[in-house]
């Protein structure tokens, strides 16, 4: 048997030159491959209008020298390519050949000008896309920290131009991890295009996180608020109380006294230094503590809650309360659940408040199946058709809370999942602009 090395086969010994040569040009393909310095693919095949706008009149002079980096990284590639091409040819030519004569030496020789080439047009190639790439790379970073200062803008719109001139230069998952943190409405349209439009599944769910910390979670406050009361506005004066009993809630979220709440929200409206009716509740605190149910009847105490229900620092403090006792337990139940959309969580939320919550979630998995097994919007829609069926069956004032299901099953079949507005709830509209306000007022 002859060896592989034996000069009179000179086929193998070229097939592996071929492959070396071959696996240069691969390697530089590989390097060639587009990194983060490109536009963001989206699954309608487009970069989205306003990001092409954008890149093209804030990176206009980038583009151009990347183009011409590219357009020379393509001209090296293909005289690359074509070179391995004729090497192929001359392989195959010497393979067929049936002159013993011409040894292995002889080929080498003979292929010495067209492989010196090769390898030369090789790792030229691959020395330019490196370079090329590092340019690249050099530009994004100058671009980003061009954009950075819009960022900490106090104007809206210059926030939001920073927001889309960082998401233009494919920094999916830092804008909406920085919207979430900042809670910034400004970022609201990016986040939205973001779940809708980007290929990264990672980057899409941490669109819809943010989103939650957003107008989206005083949407949900602004629709249970609806179900409780008639009004977008929470009532954050209310004082209910049954006469001759104990029994006291105070607020948009029912303090409690008996658990305990109303003496935490109070104390914390007297530790704040900007708390104009501090001093007229101060005197209470032992007694709140106490949980005294004299309280409950005691006129100057009931008169001092509605007095600094109207104080914006209240009604902020309470909002807080609320968010720690409810949204946030919910929201954390709903993401446990594979709940992520806005409507889910809301879904979740009025449950939580309303009771019975974890009963009828096992009663649907066992009819109906998991959310796992149904997928997060058919789970949610038997969820809350199974509800409406549970609460039609129970005594008043339980049966006529129907109105919430059916106003969920208007949502769910228009299809409105991120809760965008404006929402009608039982006739009463949510607009964003009222929402805002009221939030701006507690925030002075």
């Amino acid at each position: 048997m002859k060896s592989a090395c034996d000069p009179k086969r000179p086929g193998p010994i070229l097939a592996m030159i071929s492959c070396m040569v071959a696996a240069i040009l691969s390697t530089a393909c590989g390097i060639a491959t587009p990194g983060n310095g490109a536009l963001p693919e989206y699954t309608d095949g487009s970069h989205g209008s306003n990001r092409d706008v954008l890149y093209v009149a804030s990176r206009e002079n980038e583009v151009m020298d990347e183009s011409r980096s590219r357009s020379d990284t393509d001209a090296r590639s293909k005289e690359l390519i074509e070179g391995i091409r004729e090497l192929s040819r001359k392989i195959e030519e010497l393979n067929t050949q049936k002159s013993a004569t011409k040894g292995f030496l002889a080929t080498l020789i003979a292929l010495q000008p067209l492989l010196a080439g090769v390898l030369i047009a090789g790792v030229g190639t691959i020395a330019t896309i490196i370079y090329n790439n590092h340019q690249l790379q050099l530009v994004q970073l100058n671009a980003l920290d061009k954009y950075r200062t819009y960022l900490a803008s106090t104007d809206p719109q210059e926030r939001e131009f920073g927001y889309q001139a960082f998401l233009a230069l494919g920094q999916e998952s830092f804008v909406a991890k920085l919207i979430g943190i900042k809670k910034d409405p400004a970022g609201e349209d990016v986040l939205i295009t973001i779940t809708e439009q980007s290929k990264d599944p990672a980057a899409r769910a941490v669109a819809r996180q943010s989103l939650l910390s957003l107008p989206q979670e005083r949407r949900i406050r602004a629709i249970v608020n609806i179900f409780e009361t008639g009004k977008v506005e929470s009532d954050y004066r209310a004082v209910t109380r049954i006469p001759g009993q104990t029994i006291l809630t105070y607020g948009s979220g029912g303090s409690s006294l008996g658990s305990g709440d109303l003496s935490t929200l109070i104390q914390s409206y007297v530790e704040a230094p900007d708390g104009r009716f501090g001093n007229a509740l101060s005197p209470y605190l032992a007694r709140l503590q106490s949980r005294d149910g004299l309280l409950a009847n005691e006129q100057n105490f009931l008169d001092a809650l509605r007095q600094a229900g109207a104080d914006p620092v209240m009604q902020r403090l309470q909002d807080d309360l609320f968010k720690q006792k409810f949204f946030d337990p919910a929201y954390a139940l709903a993401r446990k659940e594979g709940i992520a959309t806005a409507l889910g969580v809301a879904v979740v939320y009025d449950s939580i408040v309303q009771g019975a919550w974890m009963r009828l979630r096992d009663e649907v998995n066992t009819r109906e199946g998991t959310l796992q097994a149904l997928g997060e919007k058919k789970w949610v829609a038997a969820y809350v058709k199974h509800r409406r069926e549970w609460l039609a069956t129970k005594p008043n004032p339980l049966r006529t809370l129907v109105y919430r299901m059916d106003a969920f099953l208007a949502l769910i079949a228009a299809g409105n999942w991120d809760l965008l507005p404006p929402l009608d709830i039982r006739g009463v509209i949510i607009d964003d602009s009222k929402l805002e306000s009221s939030t701006s007022a507690k925030t002075q």
